[in-house]
């Protein structure tokens, strides 16, 4: 009773009967599918047969008795005729009952007179056209056929009667159902049904009559070839059916009849009535079998899995001196064998592991760490992506303001009482513009031109001005390093980049210390870049600042790139210059690192990625009189904010150019195209609703060729946003712009 509850407690000892089961299923499942398959296409095919060597025996056995009606008829006649003589005037119902037995009756029709009945009922006279009259001259019996008045349909022969000769008097019979119905009874197979229908459809005679629906359409089926089968059913069992034609028309001058006969197909298949309960039984004798060997076989495999499972469980409780004891034979012995020398393994590793786990929590620490860093590299990336939506509006709001104060200061006097108000408007729009051009630095969207250039060229062109700005209590040391790589960069951004590092190392000592600046190159190869905290190969010209400053514990270093975050009193600082920093190193391909720990100074470390090109002479733009920077030329104004429309063209106007003004790119196209005059100049917004600056230009320049283009905008974002980029060479007018840049950058385009 112990081993029947664990072998049905077992998952192992379940699921090996279930594939016994299936083994043996799926066999003798398949055999017996397939064997009653092919005996039931054998049956159907030799039912078929069957029906259709009983159809035509039925087709030849009508037509047989067909061809002996003509012989009786003329029988009939004479014995008609003998009777009258010997028992005149004897009735036609005096002929012996046996004569009569093939028609219901036969009418005499001499030539041109009316018929009379020799027995039985009358027969209506055939209509006879030249073929049927040729027909029955030589000596051939007509079949013809005609509705009855209860809807059913009579059979007659008619037979020239009295020679060959024309004139004859001709024989009418109307053919009895129970003479045809005996033919075909002799030759109807058991439970049959048989019909024989004329060429509409109708039914002649039976034998066990067919269903309307089942002879409709064998008459169908009919049309299309002479013989051939179906099936039906009438809703409690199925038949085969097959149909054939009696061709009668050469023979008789009539349309063709059809037999259709039909069996149930239950008698065509009690073999496999038969074959599936044999199939049962078989099955059933063999799943005994089989219960028999799975159960055998479960007892000889439950012992030693009961055993290996204990062993699972002794491991599972960190007993690993614990072991596993199998005498079978066979590969549960060999699974013993290796499940102990497992357990041994793993005692031995357990111990490792324990040291394992320790360097593991230091390691996670560390990524922890790293992954704090890039989600606060994420929130710095959408926080600069908003910055730079804002300094957009705000460039647009600071170009109307400075210029219209600008040109308010030039029209006014000097001892005019509202040049004061004037001049502190313009103060504070300037630094508005100072701080917007901050926030675009940061969110790497301001409006820059990248040269060649070597970074100890610019810091040795400002290291005065920096002394300047750190005050006598700093020694400042520059340390340029002989041979450093030339980088791709706005030579104004590196001036910015070195100037916050700077006043962020003043910031950081109030009561004096030392500042060093130094420049040097870095090769970082593919073996050394998992030493280096850069963790990225190739050549970079690095630039560091370092201080003796009071520096930066963890939390302050993590946050130190974030915009608006100072650790100055309110008021003291906005908290964007190192943003800035972080945002110029990012937009041209470097990056930024910083170490500093409290009360030892820091270290700022900026990496710009090497350029191969020789340095860009950097141009001196000449400072033309703002009155000078005039002309009257034709200039194309393209500006959707009304605001800075207005400006541009009362500045422009004002020096004496003709301005079309468009408010957005669809306009300013059609003002292109339909302008009868010459346009030396398009004055454009980058971005503008339904069409930016980028695209009308270039297609602007297919309409007029030869035009020049100064963008104008507050910020630059990504080409490929958009699908549009501006040619090389674009030339930009930074917003918010004074109006004397605006005069003197418009002529400059002008002039080439």
């Amino acid at each position: 009773m112990s081993a029947r509850k664990s072998i049905q407690r077992s998952i192992v000892a379940r699921r090996i009967f279930a594939l016994f089961i299936i083994c043996a299923l799926i066999p003798i499942g398949s055999l017996a599918f397939l064997s009653l398959w092919q005996m039931t296409d054998r049956l159907e095919e030799e039912s078929n047969l069957h029906l259709h060597h009983a159809n035509k025996k039925i087709g030849v056995s009508i037509l047989e008795g067909l061809a002996f009606l003509p012989y009786e008829m003329q029988v009939l006649a004479v014995s008609h005729r003998d009777d009258v003589k010997n028992f005149s005037p004897g009735p036609a119902e005096s002929i012996k009952p046996h004569h009569r037995s093939h028609f219901l009756g036969i009418t005499r029709f001499p030539p041109r007179s009316a018929g009379e009945a020799l027995f039985g009922t009358p027969c209506p006279l055939p209509q006879l056209d030249a073929s049927a009259r040729k027909h029955l001259d030589s000596g051939q019996a007509l079949v013809f056929v005609r509705k009855a008045a209860g809807g059913g349909s009579r059979m007659f022969m008619a037979l020239a009667y009295g020679g060959t000769r024309t004139g004859n008097d001709l024989l009418v019979g109307e053919i009895s159902r129970d003479y045809l119905q005996d033919l075909i009874e002799y030759v109807a197979p058991p439970e049959s049904n048989i019909a024989v229908l004329d060429s509409s459809g109708a039914s002649l005679f039976h034998y066990q009559p067919l269903p309307v629906a089942v002879t409709d359409r064998a008459v169908a089926e009919m049309r299309r070839t002479s013989t051939g089968r179906f099936e039906w059913n009438d809703g409690d069992q199925a038949y085969l059916a097959n149909y054939r034609s009696i061709f009668l028309k050469v023979t008789y001058l009539c349309d063709d009849w059809m037999v259709v006969i039909s069996l149930p197909r239950s008698g065509a298949f009690a073999q496999v009535r038969q074959f599936t309960q044999t199939f049962v039984m078989i099955l059933l004798l063999t799943l005994l079998v089989v219960l028999l060997l799975s159960s055998v076989q479960i007892r000889r495999s439950l012992v030693p899995l009961e055993k290996l499972q204990e062993g699972t469980r002794h491991i599972r409780l960190g007993e690993f001196h614990r072991r596993i004891d199998v005498k079978s034979g066979d590969e549960f012995e060999e699974l013993a064998l290796s499940f102990n020398a497992m357990a041994e393994r793993l005692g031995n590793q357990f111990r490792d592991l324990t040291e394992t786990n320790l360097r593991l929590e230091r390691e996670i620490g560390e990524r922890k760490q790293a992954e704090e860093q890039l989600r606060q590299s994420q929130k710095m990336e959408a926080v600069g992506r908003l910055t730079g939506g804002i300094a957009h509006d705000f460039n647009n709001i600071l170009t109307v303001i400075n210029g219209y104060s600008r040109i308010l200061l030039q029209e006014l006097g000097e001892n005019d009482p509202i040049r004061k108000k004037i001049e502190g408007i313009n103060g504070a729009g300037e630094r508005a513009a100072h701080l917007v051009n901050q926030l675009l630095t940061f969110s790497r969207k301001q409006v820059v031109e990248p040269k060649v250039v070597n970074p100890n060229d610019i810091l040795s062109g400002i290291d005065m001005m920096l002394q300047r700005l750190i005050g006598g209590n700093i020694d400042m040391t520059v340390r340029l390093a002989e041979g450093l790589w030339n980088v791709r960069i706005d030579p104004g951004q590196i001036e910015q980049v070195v100037i916050n590092l700077v006043v962020n190392a003043r910031d950081a000592m109030p009561g004096g210390g030392k500042l060093v600046i130094e420049t040097a190159n870095l090769d970082i190869d593919g073996d050394s870049v998992g030493s280096h905290p850069l963790e990225t190969p190739g050549k970079f010209v690095i630039l560091r600042v370092c201080d003796t400053g009071c520096g930066m514990d963890e939390n302050i270093r993590s946050r130190v790139f974030e915009p608006f975050f100072t650790t100055k009193p309110p008021g003291k600082g906005t908290g964007l210059g190192l943003s800035t920093v972080y945002g110029i190193v990012k937009q041209n391909g470097g990056c930024i690192l910083v170490e500093s720990e409290p009360w030892k100074g820091a270290v700022f470390t900026v990496y710009l990625p090497r350029v191969e090109a020789r340095p860009d002479e950097i141009p001196v733009t000449e400072k033309l009189a703002v009155g000078d920077a005039g002309g009257t030329e034709t200039v194309l104004l393209a500006e959707d904010e009304g605001l800075v429309r207005d400006l541009v063209r009362s500045v422009l106007a004002a020096k004496g150019y003709k301005v079309l003004e468009a408010r957005d790119g669809n306009e300013a196209l059609e003002i292109g195209s339909g302008h009868g005059g010459a346009i030396h100049l398009l004055v454009t917004d980058i971005y503008m609703p339904h069409m930016n600056g980028y695209e009308l230009a270039k297609r602007l320049a297919k309409i007029r060729t030869g035009i020049r283009t100064i963008y104008m905008t507050g910020y630059i974002d990504d080409p490929s946003d958009d699908g549009d980029a501006p040619h090389p060479g674009a030339i930009y007018l930074k917003k918010p712009f004074r109006p004397e840049a605006l005069a003197r950058k418009v002529r400059e385009v002008i002039d080439g």
